[in-house]
């Protein structure tokens, strides 16, 4: 452990002992410059995030000594080391308030915040934020992965605020009542529709928001399809706390199902994913989709009545268990990854969705599967293709070299290294004219400027140059250059 300053002089009393041992233990790096700019405390976590030497830690040492270390080892990426030192001196010199992130050359991201202290120095806390900025990054990728799934999917879906605020429809929404979504946005449905129908929405909004359960239900509505009918499935939308703060809803024209005997039984049945009903206590089947018969190959008598242990449909057995346990306490389930097995042994990756609904005054689970084997599938053959391409690269009878935007070397394949005799490894993060014995200094200007051009301009360029081989044979290549 790194020896930590006690301030300008030496603890005199337990107090200060306290208060330091107390900062030694809180998971953010904390360090206290005073007006005279020279360090006067810091913690444990400050030294462990910032990776100061031992010896160098110490109070009193000048704050532009920190700033000209930090400079030389590259945490403040490339430039004149004396013009970075000077700008963060100026910097601080103003004594501002001042907060921002800073990546380190290891990847680790520090979000640093100072404020000045009244006596003219300012303290300064650094907080690792590296896993914090990967879940927003994954929250992103979720973000568009669920955009996408909206927008192709067949249903009208749309998403209104508790005060029947519009905040978002996906295209099938668009282009059934021909409005976009910007234009949509913000707007109540008296102010889209009139009549009946938009009183309606709100009717069954509200019922949702109340009840916090999901509904099911047909409505009159005149679209522009010429459709009359749709049944729609709302549900609640909450907030970490569990607070209802919007509702969606799937709405489907079943006009033509309206004669129908089981008008939600053909929607239901419908549903490109694996649907069932399930007591929420024993985990029997009260019901399930035409599309679950199919893809997990039972017939709907070899289901409804049974449990999912004595169908052994779960290849884990805990996660209905694990999912009743998680609704209960967050109020459904969203997009949690699961496998289930078919009736033939085979298993299938999906994506698991649920909610606990009434039905006839008992609760069950409504459980929606979204087969995802397929994509897996695809995703491991891109690997595959990826090692292939790979393996075409390294063995193709072609000299292959591939420079980044700086002309350092970023890889060169196995006939490139044998046409000239190179080892890959002296090779990589080095320019052409760094690499003894391999171009003057004339030739590599020259290539270095036609690289440059190609990467300026876009295009392909060639020439023709004699170069001596390993061997010690001439040879005359044409050389090619492309973005």
């Amino acid at each position: 452990k790194p020896p930590q300053a006690r301030g300008s002089e030496k603890t005199k009393d337990g107090a200060n002992d306290l208060i330091q041992n107390s900062l030694d233990r809180l998971a953010q790096g904390i360090s206290v410059v005073d007006a005279d700019f020279r360090l006067a405390l810091f913690n444990s976590r400050f030294a462990e995030l910032l990776e100061f030497p031992p010896e160098f830690l110490q109070a009193g040492r000048p704050l532009e000594d920190f700033f000209r270390f930090n400079a030389e080892r590259g945490e403040y990426g490339a430039g004149d080391i004396d013009a970075l030192v000077r700008e963060r001196m100026d910097l601080a010199r103003k004594r501002e308030p001042h907060a921002f992130e800073r990546t380190r050359p290891d990847g680790m991201v520090l979000e640093i915040v100072g404020n000045p202290l009244p006596d003219g120095g300012f303290i300064t806390t650094y907080t690792d934020i590296t896993k914090q900025k990967a879940a927003d990054r994954q929250l992103r990728e979720q973000a568009d992965l669920l955009s996408n799934l909206l927008d192709h999917s067949p249903a009208i879906i749309a998403v209104r605020d508790v005060e029947g605020r519009y905040q978002l429809i996906n295209k099938a929404y668009e282009q059934t009542f021909g409005i976009t979504n910007a234009e949509i946005r913000g707007k109540r449905p008296s102010e889209i529709v009139t009549g009946g129908f938009a009183d309606d929405l709100l009717i069954y909004d509200q019922q949702v928001i109340e009840t916090g359960e999901p509904m099911v239900h047909q409505h009159d509505a005149t679209l522009p399809s010429g459709g009359e009918t749709l049944l729609s499935v709302r549900f609640p939308i909450r907030d970490d706390a569990g607070k209802v703060i919007a509702v969606g809803s799937f709405g489907t024209d079943i006009t033509e199902l309206k004669a129908a005997e089981e008008r939600f039984r053909k929607a239901f049945d419908a549903s490109p994913g694996l649907l069932s009903i399930t007591d929420i206590e024993t985990g029997t089947y009260i019901d399930i989709n035409e599309n679950w018969l199919k893809v997990m190959g039972y017939a709907r008598d070899e289901v409804i009545g049974k449990t999912t242990a004595e169908l052994g449909t779960l290849v884990n057995p805990d996660d209905l268990r694990d999912a009743t346990k998680y609704i209960r306490r967050h109020g459904n389930l969203r997009n949690a990854e699961g496998r289930l097995k078919t009736r033939s042994g085979e298993v299938r990756d999906v994506f698991v969705s649920a909610d606990l609904i009434e039905i006839q005054g008992a609760e069950r689970l409504l459980t929606v599967s979204h087969d995802i084997t397929e994509r897996k599938l695809v995703e491991s053959a891109l690997q595959e293709r990826e090692a292939l391409l790979d393996s075409i690269f390294e063995n193709v009878p072609v000299a292959l070299l591939i420079k980044a935007a700086d002309h350092t070397v970023e890889r060169p394949n196995r006939a490139y290294l044998n046409w000239y005799g190179l080892d890959g490894a002296s090779m990589i993060g080095r320019r052409s004219d760094e690499i003894e014995d391999f171009q003057s200094p004339e030739e590599a200007t020259y290539m270095n400027a036609q690289e440059g051009e190609v990467l300026a301009t876009g295009k392909t360029l060639k020439r023709q140059v004699s170069r001596p081989f390993a061997d010690g044979s001439q040879h005359v290549l044409e050389i090619t250059k492309f973005p």
